[in-house]
């Protein structure tokens, strides 16, 4: 997992915060943890010395799904949404956790054999048509025999009887 604050190093320690009433952990690295760590000293005194003063802050209502009436805290609590507005309501929180679990913010799995032989064809075949505009034919010879390849590694020719040239 990665440190929830730089997003470039390991996180190896893990910080409990309590805001509004709501438990939070937060994974950083050692470095982001040594400076979390002078503003939370800071945090602190200021806590103290507002209780010495009596200082009463509004209650806020927790943050909670409108669609299934998810609270932030027992969302954290069970790491799981309850339904599809809980993605968008939790948004803030759940960026982190998904880029953590796919190891990135966009899908990147495995494309269907048939659709990366077609993608790699298309893309052989225009190499193979700007070798022949520019009369690099040992190019086009060499690009041929790839498209072929492909083709006979289970690929179908494409509708309407389109070939590469030889």
């Amino acid at each position: 997992m990665k440190c929830e604050l730089c997003q470039r190093q390991k996180a190896e320690v893990a910080i409990k915060q309590t805001a509004d009433g709501e438990e939070r952990e937060l994974f950083v690295c050692a470095a982001c943890a040594q400076r979390t760590a002078g503003t939370m000293v800071t945090s602190l005194v200021e806590l103290l010395l507002g209780s010495a003063i009596d200082l009463q802050l509004p209650e806020r209502d927790p943050l909670a799904c409108p669609g299934c009436g998810l609270s932030r805290p027992e969302f954290r609590k069970r790491a799981r949404v309850g339904c599809a507005r809980c993605y968008e309501t939790f948004a803030r929180e759940l960026a982190p956790m998904l880029r953590d679990m796919h190891s990135g913010d966009h899908h990147a799995g495995k494309t269907p054999a048939r659709e990366h032989a077609s993608r790699t064809r298309a893309e052989l075949e225009a190499a193979l048509r700007a070798a022949i505009r520019s009369q690099r034919y040992e190019d086009a010879a060499v690009l041929r025999d790839r498209i072929r390849n492909v083709q006979a590694a289970g690929e179908k020719p494409a509708p309407g009887g389109e070939h590469a040239a030889s």
